[in-house]
């Protein structure tokens, strides 16, 4: 017998109706993070573009992430960063154990990703650190805008339409955002650890600014946008 076809997600970053189990959603969201920081080594180590190398980052990594949400979305959600899957916990969207799966699967596919692509390229000549108020205020900025529409997203968009609206936000901030924000903790992690550039101060200056930008939208959903039922996608 042929299986049936996966059902089309009915809202964007969650499941499908006929979605696996969370085990097979947890290795998903493992393979697919792994490509994402795949994606954005190469993107920051592209020297053979030349002058156009911005657009790599710029354009490339939100083109990776457009085709591993529509890839992978009706199965997992399409996350690939802890930000997202614990903004929908905290909103009471999803139960802790798939917060707890979800985020070390992504942690775990991140550092596979790392040392896949480490082997692929040299680390990177060491560049000087922004200030650290610049750090901290671009990943501020670059979080808050991420995860606060993927929240609405899920609220007054379609699946399409809201990938559209995250892939748009990811251009504007690989291209114009200073200080190379992450707005994803694994990657923050990940990525300098392939590019031979890992210090762990700014890491965790990094990881905690994303996570206050990821508060922030929290706040700025529940005052825009009325709490609705939550999700079971245990």
């Amino acid at each position: 017998m042929i299986p049936a076809k996966p059902q089309p997600q009915s809202e964007p970053f969650y499941e499908g109706a006929d979605s696996p189990s969370l085990a097979r959603r947890a290795l998903g969201e493992c393979v697919a993070t792994a490509g994402l920081t795949m994606a954005v080594v190469l993107s920051v180590q592209a020297t053979w573009l030349g002058p156009l190398r911005p657009l790599a980052l710029g354009l490339g990594v939100p083109a990776a992430v457009a085709a591993l949400v529509l890839s992978f979305g009706p199965a997992t959600g399409g996350h690939f960063n802890p930000l997202v899957t614990a903004s929908q916990w905290a909103r009471g969207h999803r139960d802790t154990r798939c917060l707890i799966a979800y985020v070390c699967a992504q942690l775990a596919g991140a550092l596979a990703g790392a040392g896949a692509a480490a082997l692929l390229i040299g680390p990177m000549p060491q560049a000087a650190s922004a200030p650290m108020g610049l750090v901290i205020g671009s990943e501020i900025f670059a979080s808050a805008g991420l995860v606060t529409i993927v929240l609405a997203a899920s609220l007054v968009m379609g699946p399409r339409i809201g990938l559209l609206a995250l892939t748009g936000w990811l251009v504007m901030i690989n291209l114009v955002a200073p200080a190379g924000p992450f707005a994803n903790p694994v990657l923050a992690l990940a990525a300098p650890l392939a590019l031979g550039a890992f210090d762990t101060p700014m890491i965790l200056v990094h990881v905690a600014a994303e996570f206050v930008g990821a508060g922030l939208a929290l706040l700025i959903i529940a005052v825009i946008y009325p709490r609705v039922a939550p999700i079971d996608s245990a």
